[in-house]
């Protein structure tokens, strides 16, 4: 599966599955340095791709909750009109609050927010792994130094 947006929808990227993730790609080859030092740009390049993605569906998510908060702040602000009175900040935030749409906004945005995370620790993971190849091969060259 190549398709980015594919790998976003299908729950690949949920807590259940982070440890298993995060240990694969962590993962050295000690016997091929090399090797794991030219895979390590594409894995970066893949990974942070990926959250760079979950974070615009994340923030996509967050201005729409916004943008349906202010309306339904509004919408209350007409429908006390209406009746004559003068809606409060409180009024207004209850009645948004109690709106089952906004309460679905809401999980819909903090499960974005949440693969945007997982993914950003992957990222960071690749990063850790990339200072610990450097140094590993550090040592295998000054290794390689004392016995020639």
């Amino acid at each position: 599966m190549n398709n980015f947006e594919e790998l976003l929808e299908d729950g690949i990227f949920e807590w259940k599955n982070f440890p298993s993730i995060a240990r694969a790609l962590v993962e050295v080859d000690k016997n091929n340095l090399s090797g794991e030092m030219m895979n390590l740009p594409s894995q970066y390049a893949y990974y942070h791709t990926l959250m760079v993605k979950a974070q615009t569906r994340a923030n996509a998510a967050e201005a729409e909750v916004e943008k349906y908060k202010a309306n339904k702040a509004k919408e209350c602000q007409e429908v006390l009109a209406s009746s004559g009175k003068k809606a409060t900040a409180k009024d207004m935030e209850n009645y948004v609050n109690s709106s089952v749409e906004y309460l679905n906004r809401c999980n819909d945005y903090r499960k974005l927010q949440e693969k945007y995370l997982t993914l950003k620790g992957l990222v960071q993971a690749v990063g850790i792994k990339r200072d610990m190849l450097i140094q590993l091969s550090s040592n295998e060259r000054a290794e390689t130094k004392l016995y020639n």
